[in-house]
């Protein structure tokens, strides 16, 4: 899940497969950045519940409960 100096959210189901599939980034406030390319901006989502899906699989991938 973590490349370089980045804290990646990456799905280990397509990895699996020989897909890379990088979803998100955690920051160190805590909130997931998510990259949105037809917008070229980010998505910021934080809060206590949550979890991600893969887009390319269907995966759970992240799961944040406080």
């Amino acid at each position: 899940m973590v490349m370089g100096k980045k804290k990646l959210i990456t799905c280990p189901n397509c990895e699996k497969n020989g897909i890379k599939q990088n979803m998100a980034e955690l920051l160190p406030s805590g909130l997931i950045s998510i990259q949105r390319f037809h917008h070229k901006n980010n998505t910021l989502v934080g809060g206590s519940n949550f979890f991600l899906i893969c887009g390319e699989c269907g995966h759970k991938v992240f799961i944040r409960k406080k």
